[in-house]
């Protein structure tokens, strides 16, 4: 990898544990003239932030930062501590009341990440609560939301863009939390079919502060975080989400089904996503995944997306990362196939009825809906239409093919 050496360190930082080797580098590169205000901007982005400052007031290394940006990783940490123990109390309230309705829920992402993988509450931060239900549970859930405190955004308003895999944002009237609404921990069904029941018969039960509260299983963890990285960012990588998946590895690692990660990324589609989240992991983190599952999956990765890999390892992905357009047209690389590429389109601009009601937060068997096939092309063009051209305008032809 070629990193500047202030990117080196937030990498070297951005986990929970670490060795004597990683330690002496940290010490090594602390000692060097560094720009610290590119390391407290490209962390920020990264979303690193908390990790940095918990490691080096860990190894009482703070002495070594100006004080301003001492003082500000202070002030970010507790907010984040703050934030993320009011987010657990409401939480913890959701959970409650769910199961007093006796509604099935699995707590994804942060949530439970902080609570199986981080053990602190402070090194993650939370931007809402994620909640995955049945998909027949959906107006329920939904329901049971709205008439406890809670509004649900406008589809016009809220999701400009092609999302399929939960329902507008719901907010709470007086404390503001964000809850979203999930059905699946996938994309793009009819491309890429997950199955959830699967996934729900593997869910885990924990206890979180005399709560009960269902996880997803190590394997789907894995599998979802993947598809998260690369389907639903569209590409919009952050040390935080590839440090998720290595602490899920190294967590697990002893009871985890590899077998089973490979046979569900060729049964629902995503190998070669899920090869590209591992590669990047065991490439940054240098996280031990075994060989045969590597080979495996590499078998349904094209050229292209090795090549894109390959050059994103070979540059600095930090600062890189700062010129990446977000635009639906970067999921183009992740879809095999000119069919699949095709289908992707049809599905973002005309997707079906039954989408369309829970993307715009419609009643059911309403006529509105077909006036939304009217409204969603015209929708997304306004959103992504400035930066679909500058995408194309800015990228070499060549390289254009190569991407596509």
């Amino acid at each position: 990898m070629n990193l500047s050496k202030e990117n080196t360190l937030i990498l070297l930082c951005s986990r929970i544990s670490m060795d004597s080797a990683i330690i002496s580098e940290i010490k090594n590169l602390l000692n060097q003239q560094l720009d610290w205000d590119l390391i407290f901007t490209n962390a920020h982005q990264e979303k690193t932030l908390p990790l940095i400052y918990f490691n080096l007031s860990k190894l009482s290394l703070l002495h070594y930062i100006p004080s301003s940006i001492a003082a500000e990783l202070s002030r970010i940490s507790k907010g984040i501590t703050g934030n993320n123990i009011f987010m657990y109390q409401e939480l913890g309230k959701l959970l409650k009341l769910f199961t007093r309705s006796h509604l099935d829920i699995i707590v994804l992402k942060g949530a439970s990440y902080i609570e199986t993988l981080y053990k602190n509450i402070s090194l993650r931060s939370m931007g809402d609560i994620d909640l995955l239900v049945k998909e027949e549970n959906l107006e329920l859930a939904r329901e049971l939301l709205l008439n406890n405190g809670y509004i649900q955004e406008s589809g016009w308003n809220e999701h400009q863009q092609v999302d399929t895999h939960h329902l507008a944002h719901f907010i709470h009237q007086l404390n503001k939390t964000v809850v979203e609404l999930h059905w699946t921990i996938g994309m793009y069904e009819q491309i890429l079919p997950i199955n959830m029941e699967e996934v729900w018969s593997r869910a885990q039960l924990i206890s979180i502060d005399k709560n009960k509260m269902k996880i997803l299983s190590p394997e789907d963890m894995i599998l979802h975080q993947c598809s998260h990285l690369f389907i639903v960012h569209e590409g919009e990588f952050s040390l935080k989400n590839l440090c998720d998946i290595s602490e899920i590895i190294k967590k697990y690692n002893l009871i985890l089904n590899w077998d089973l990660i490979v046979d569900c990324s060729f049964h629902y589609k995503i190998a070669a996503i899920v090869y590209a989240a591992l590669f990047l992991v065991k490439n940054i983190y240098h996280q031990k995944i075994p060989q045969q599952v590597i080979d495996k999956l590499e078998t349904m990765s094209s050229t292209k997306q090795k090549g894109w890999l390959n050059n994103f390892i070979t540059n600095d992905f930090i600062a890189q990362s700062r010129l990446h357009i977000k635009n639906p047209i970067s999921r183009f690389l992740w879809f095999n196939g000119i069919k699949n590429k095709a289908k992707y389109i049809l599905i973002t601009l005309f997707p079906s009825n039954d989408l369309l009601i829970k993307r715009y937060s419609l009643y059911k068997n309403t006529k509105l809906v077909y006036l939304y096939y009217f409204v969603r092309p015209i929708q997304l063009l306004n959103r992504h239409g400035k930066s679909t051209l500058k995408l194309i305008i800015n990228l070499p032809m060549k390289a254009y093919h190569r991407f596509i």
